[in-house]
């Protein structure tokens, strides 16, 4: 794909893509990525006061997960 920025780590700190066109247009191209997590916390509180609370522990958060369609649509024209 022309002009295009990877999303993973060798793409961090980049703000643009190149403006150099050594990749030729051949037509419509589409690139389908994803990624996905499960984070872990482990909290804890205490109060001092009379006040009970709630008491908390580790646990999961919920899921997330993202979906990337990035498409060439013609020469110079991307799509994310």
């Amino acid at each position: 794909m022309q002009y295009f920025r990877a999303q993973d780590q060798t793409g961090i700190n980049t703000f643009e893509t190149t403006k150099d066109t050594d990749v030729e247009f051949d037509g419509v191209k589409i690139k389908v990525g994803g990624a996905n997590t499960l984070q872990f916390q482990a909290l804890d509180h205490e109060n001092s006061g009379a006040v009970e609370i709630f008491d908390i522990g580790p646990n999961f958060n919920l899921a997330t997960a993202n979906l990337d369609i990035d498409v060439q649509l013609y020469s110079g024209m991307r799509m994310h």
